[in-house]
């Protein structure tokens, strides 16, 4: 466990926030064994240490490139995982 916060911690500070959005939403896919699945956006700001405005816009972003959509309240779908996968990277 500490290993994957010191990750997540040296992830933050290097990566973009469309990265860190993109392994986020991967990892709760992983756990949920689904493509959908619960995810707030506040919850998403939160783990990501940016404001809820600015994950809305990037959110957005990936939203219109097809790769993932908020299907309601609280409700998110990754459409194409392996895309979402290239912008980990």
């Amino acid at each position: 466990m500490i290993g994957f916060v010191m990750q997540s911690s040296a992830c933050n500070a290097v990566h973009r926030l469309e990265q860190r959005l993109a392994r986020w939403l991967l990892l709760a896919r992983d756990r949920v064994e689904s493509d959908e699945f619960p995810m707030t956006q506040e919850f998403l700001a939160m783990m990501l240490g940016a404001s809820r405005p600015t994950v809305t816009v990037v959110g957005r972003h990936a939203a219109e490139g097809g790769l993932d959509r908020a299907t309601a309240a609280g409700q998110m779908t990754i459409v194409d995982g392996e895309a979402l996968e290239e912008r980990v990277v």
